[in-house]
């Protein structure tokens, strides 16, 4: 295999490779460390550009400071170029032979000169959703042949790493977690949500999970959580920051994960909600028309076929026949895809 001299830009949260497993960070720099740890492994050298202050070198990767970047890009010849979020990095040349916007966040039209105006000195747009593929086409009008849709992973290690340590502690199944940015609907989940569940079941608790890195313009808003938070009492736990072994291990203990729901600070329901009619099922397919996967949609009133689960007795992802598909409710955005004994992905982390 030919190695690549890959260069990553995350214009994101301070982090290197030294900091990671001590940081709360999200999902952006999680990806960028992912990605060129990945990479390096395969054999290429990789470096990332980020907000470190100096030259780290972990695990064969080397974190560099971001005001780095354009003069590397600009004047040294290399393989591929990623730069996330940040179309403006791309203003000048690169000498890549291959070159990646990587975008973690909806289309805005006063984003919209910067992502076409650099456009001719990018080779990819990769976005993370068909959702986010089609928003972007209408905000951007960008063609398909530009676009990307990439996968997200899981880290099965720092998973284990966290059940091992759960294991130490009791499972909680009235206990829930909220670990999304607050504006993503923390606002309806403490005000509406959380008292009606307390109302049948007083013993409920809430834990909310974030990670550091508040936003000035909406010191407004978190106050009013907090409030909200401080109304239910012992009923809602805050845990903080926390590291991702952290933050597992808590899921390990939770009896169920708390998904956003629309808000004033999120009203696009497609883009929060857990499964949508658009939501893709990875299954046994005609490839030349569902090469990414089946909307769920198109898969109501089948039943029978396989599709990946996780088995909670086995705690591992296996295969599992589906027993239906359906809306949960005839006019609900939300769309439920049930397996015999074991829980789907649908409805787990989409």
């Amino acid at each position: 295999m030919t190695k690549l001299d890959v260069c990553i830009a995350v214009p994101g949260l301070p982090f290197n490779g030294n900091t990671f497993d001590t940081q709360s960070l999200g999902g952006s720099e999680s990806s960028g460390y992912y990605v060129a740890r990945a990479l390096a492994r395969l054999g290429h050298r990789v470096q990332v550009f980020c907000n470190t202050p100096e030259r780290v070198s972990c695990a064969d990767v080397d974190y560099l400071p971001l005001s780095m970047f354009q003069q590397v890009v600009e004047f040294t010849p290399h393989d591929v170029c990623i730069v996330q979020r940040a179309p403006e990095m791309y203003s000048s040349r690169c000498q890549a032979r291959f070159s990646a916007l990587w975008c973690h966040d909806l289309a805005m039209p006063l984003k919209a000169d910067s992502v076409r105006g650099t456009a001719w000195n990018y080779d990819k747009l990769f976005l993370l959703s068909e959702f986010m593929k089609t928003q972007y086409k209408q905000v951007y009008g960008v063609s398909d042949d530009l676009i990307y849709v990439t996968r997200n992973g899981v880290d099965l290690e720092v998973i284990e790493r966290s059940r091992v340590a759960a294991e130490k502690f009791p499972h909680n199944p009235l206990s829930l977690v909220y670990a999304a940015r607050p504006e993503r609907g923390l606002d309806v989940l403490l005000a509406e949500i959380m008292p009606r569940i307390l109302k049948f079941e007083p013993n409920a608790k809430l834990f909310l999970a974030a990670y550091h890195n508040p936003v000035p313009e909406m010191r407004d808003f978190y106050a009013q959580c907090d409030a909200l938070a401080a109304r239910l009492g012992k009923s809602v736990d805050k845990l903080g920051a926390l590291t991702k072994e952290q933050l597992y291990a808590v899921y390990h203990t939770a009896g169920q994960y708390v998904y956003p729901v629309p808000s004033g600070y999120a009203p696009a329901f497609d883009e929060v909600s857990c499964c949508t009619g658009e939501t893709l099922i990875d299954l046994p397919r005609d490839y030349s028309k569902y090469p990414h996967g089946v909307p769920i949609r198109d898969l109501v009133g089948k039943s029978g076929f396989p599709v990946y689960c996780y088995n909670e007795e086995e705690q591992k992802i296996t295969l599992g026949t589906v027993k239906w598909v359906a809306k949960t409710r005839r006019r609900a955005k939300i769309w439920k895809l049930p397996c015999w004994t074991q829980r789907t992905l649908p409805q787990l982390i989409l």
